[in-house]
């Protein structure tokens, strides 16, 4: 059997980053879902469940989306929790500040473009 690669993002420390702070702070799953839905709350988007974010425990795939959620309430960024990634300047990197009327979103268009680009100047069909 071959072993699979190692993980680009690890979702398991990003579920251990949550239950610390959770733990910390003395909540439970459903305050910190709560409280991760609020940054977004006047913006149009479904709010985050407490069974997704225990659910994430094991899973080798997440929503995008939810976890940038997830990454401004516990304050960290997304190359924190890649394994054998050195941390950027956390002000460059830093997730931007959002009014409660503003979701975090992976912008799709930007990223096909960059691929699309990627594809040209590698004469790739």
């Amino acid at each position: 059997m071959t072993p699979l690669p190692a993980p680009d993002f690890d979702i398991e420390a990003l579920y251990d980053a949550l239950d610390a702070q959770r733990r910390s702070r003395g909540m439970s799953w459903q305050q910190v879902a709560r409280e991760i839905s609020s940054l977004f709350r006047d913006a149009p988007a479904r709010p985050i469940s407490p069974s997704t974010l225990t659910g994430m425990r094991g899973r080798r795939v997440v929503e995008g989306d939810g976890v940038l959620q997830m990454l401004r309430w516990l304050g960290r960024t997304p190359e924190s929790f890649v394994p054998g990634h050195e941390e950027p300047d956390a002000v460059a990197a830093a997730l931007p500040a959002l009014g409660p009327h503003q979701i975090l979103r992976f912008d799709n268009r930007r990223i096909y473009a960059a691929l699309e680009a990627q594809q040209v100047e590698r004469g790739m069909t």
